[in-house]
C-alpha cells in the first residue's frame, strides 16, 4: 500500500496489484510443486534411508494365475511408504517396460521396504490352450529411481528425510527352480576317473520364465526353456535339465537322470576338475541372451 504525504492511502494501480497477485500465484504454485516432487527432502543427508538388501523370490500353486515373482528392496532404517510409491521407480523386464497385457505389476510398502510383484495381468490367460500367458522369458530385470538424483519423495525415515536409491538394481529374477549338490568327485589323473557330480532338484520351475543352468560354475549358461510355465515334478525338471547339458554342443559332460537327481560326468580325465552345476540368478548375476526367434539361448 502507497501513502501520500498528508498520511492518506493511495490505491494502487491495477495493472500494478495484477501483476503482484500473479507473482504470488506463480511462487505458491513453485512451492507446491517442489513439495510433490520432494524437493525440500533430504537427498543424500546422513539420516536418509538407503538400500540395504535385495531379496528376489518366485512362487505358484502350480497354476497360470498364481505365478508370481518379488523384487524386495529393503532399506537401512524404518521407512513410511506412501500409496503413490509406484510413480518414484521405473521397472524394467529384458531392457524394456512391462507388457502390460501379460504381466502386471503391484508395489507394496512395508516398514522396512519397499516390494514390487510380477503376476499376470487380468488380460492373461489362465488356462491352457492359446491366449496370451505371463511370461518372463529371460527374466532380466532393472529397478531405479525416476529422479536423476536417486531421491524416493513417497518413501521416507523417521526424520522426514526421502530414501535414496543410489543406482540401479539389476540382474535375473529366478523361475523358481532350486538344486542341491548332494555328490561330487574331482577329476583324478593317477586314478583315471573324471569328474563328477550328483544334484539334486529340490523344487522345479514355478514361473513361465527361462532358467539359466550352468554345469560349470557359471562358465556356460545353458538355456531350459520352462513352456508349460513350471515343471511337473521334480523328476519331470531333472529328465529335463540332462536334456539340455545332453543337447549343448562341444560342452564335455554328459548328463543322466534318474528321479530327482541328475549325474553330471566329464568327457575326459582333468586332474583336480570340478563340475559345480547352479542356477544363474539374483542380483547383479546375468543370465544368457535370448532369440525368440530361434528359441535358443547362448552362454555368455
Amino acid at each position: 500500500m502507497r501513502i501520500n504525504r498528508k498520511g492518506e492511502a493511495l490505491r494502487q494501480p491495477a495493472g500494478c496489484r495484477s501483476s503482484l497477485t500473479r507473482a504470488l500465484a506463480a511462487a505458491l504454485a513453485l512451492c507446491a510443486l517442489c513439495a510433490l516432487a520432494g524437493c525440500g527432502q533430504a537427498q543424500g543427508a546422513s539420516d536418509s534411508p538407503r538400500l540395504a538388501d535385495v531379496r528376489l523370490s518366485a512362487s505358484s500353486s502350480m497354476t497360470e494365475a498364481s505365478q508370481s515373482v518379488e523384487i524386495r528392496l529393503v532399506f537401512d532404517q524404518g521407512v513410511s511408504v506412501a500409496a503413490n510409491a509406484a510413480d518414484d521407480f521405473e521397472v524394467l523386464l529384458n531392457g524394456g517396460p512391462l507388457d502390460g497385457s501379460a504381466v502386471a505389476l503391484d508395489v507394496r510398502g512395508s516398514a522396512d521396504g519397499v516390494t514390487f510383484v510380477l503376476h499376470p495381468a487380468s488380460g492373461a490367460s489362465t488356462a491352457g490352450g492359446k491366449g496370451t500367458f505371463f511370461a518372463l522369458y529371460q527374466s532380466g530385470f532393472s529397478v531405479a529411481a525416476k529422479r536423476a538424483d536417486g531421491a524416493l519423495p513417497s518413501v521416507t525415515g523417521a526424520s522426514g528425510s526421502c530414501a535414496v536409491l543410489d543406482g540401479t538394481v539389476e540382474g535375473t529374477l529366478p523361475s523358481g527352480l532350486a538344486i542341491e549338490v548332494v555328490e561330487e568327485r574331482a577329476g583324478s589323473a593317477a586314478e583315471d576317473l573324471p569328474a563328477q557330480t550328483v544334484f539334486r532338484v529340490t523344487s522345479p520351475a514355478l514361473v513361465r520364465a527361462i532358467t539359466w543352468f550352468s554345469p560349470d560354475g557359471g562358465a556356460t549358461k545353458l538355456l531350459k526353456h520352462n513352456h508349460a510355465f513350471a515343471d511337473a515334478s521334480a523328476e519331470d525338471c531333472a529328465a529335463n535339465l540332462a536334456k539340455v547339458v545332453g543337447e549343448a554342443s562341444g560342452l564335455g559332460i554328459s548328463a543322466k537322470a534318474a528321479g530327482d537327481t541328475v549325474t553330471l560326468t566329464a568327457s575326459a580325465v582333468q586332474d583336480g576338475q570340478v563340475l559345480d552345476p547352479v542356477v544363474v540368478e539374483g542380483v547383479g548375476v546375468e543370465g544368457g541372451t535370448y532369440d525368440a526367434s530361434q528359441g535358443a539361448g547362448e552362454g555368455v
